[in-house]
């Protein structure tokens, strides 16, 4: 995770101090006017929050996979945008109001995913952290409302949450990683209306943007999970991409290629919004 969002950053050539760090815990304002405005849409908000494709009909022996990407919206956003279109599958983004608020163009390519019926928009935070995650959740009210914050900032509709820098997961019946820093913020927010999810596997990646495995690795490993019921909720399983991992072709190709051989298995994909705890 630290890997990937400053590989977004560097990536982007964003004129962005990482080198900032939280004082007595309150975040630092790189952005004064960004960090305090709420976020308002170039078009109507109903025309931003379409309708969504409804959820598919599973029964008992369905295989589910929940395909959520991190870090945007960034440059290389619209990519993924495409290519959940051309595979018509469900996605759900976990969106940084950082990066979003960075320019008008990065605000476009979520504006365009929030008008996508394949695709919902989730909470990931104002700041990532910065990257300082130690320092972050040092202070689990201030991390808490900062991203609260970044709901109303993004006009975010749904009231999901992806830790940054943490596989936690806090729902009604699931209550996962809390032992480690970031887990009092979970339930700070989780006791404010939150639902906070981590993943089962993650598309893992060099430091360049370029998948460490092959497709056929990566669904070789999605088979074996849903074989040996090692996902966190038996045939479902949440999986875990970056957005800077469709920097280059080859990333793009291979996001193609996991789509089509996970279709051919017969697995369903569906929205986070839609997991059953």
């Amino acid at each position: 995770m630290h890997i990937s969002f400053f590989a977004a950053f560097l990536l982007n050539l964003l004129a962005c101090n990482l080198d900032k760090t939280f004082q007595n815990g309150v975040p630092p304002q790189s952005q004064a006017t960004a960090d305090t405005t709420k976020y308002v849409p170039t078009e109507p908000e109903d025309t931003l929050n379409v309708e969504k494709i409804a959820k598919t009909r599973i029964d008992s022996n369905s295989k589910v996979i929940y395909l959520t990407f991190d870090d945007g919206p960034l440059a290389f956003t619209p990519f993924l945008t495409d290519i959940v279109h051309e595979k018509q599958i469900k996605m759900s983004e976990f969106a940084v109001g950082l990066h979003a608020l960075m320019n008008k163009s990065f605000m476009k390519h979520l504006d365009a995913m929030k008008r996508s019926p394949y695709i919902e928009v989730c909470n990931h935070s104002y700041s990532h952290a910065y990257g300082k995650y130690q320092v972050y959740y040092s202070k689990p009210d201030v991390a808490a409302q900062e991203i609260i914050d970044n709901e109303t900032k993004l006009g975010l509709l749904t009231k999901i949450v992806r830790m940054p820098g943490r596989d936690i997961w806090a729902t009604d019946s699931i209550k996962r990683g809390w032992s480690q820093s970031g887990g009092k913020t979970a339930e700070i927010l989780y006791k404010a209306g939150f639902k906070i999810y981590g993943w089962d596997m993650e598309w893992d990646h060099y430091g360049n943007t370029l998948p460490k495995r092959t497709p056929a690795q990566i669904v070789s490993l999605i088979d074996g999970m849903f074989a040996r019921n090692e996902t966190q909720i038996k045939n479902h399983l949440v999986f875990l991409g970056h957005d800077e991992m469709l920097a280059k072709e080859k990333g793009r190709q291979d996001l193609r290629q996991i789509i089509d051989m996970l279709k051919e298995r017969g697995y369903i994909f569906e929205f986070i919004s839609n997991y059953p705890y």
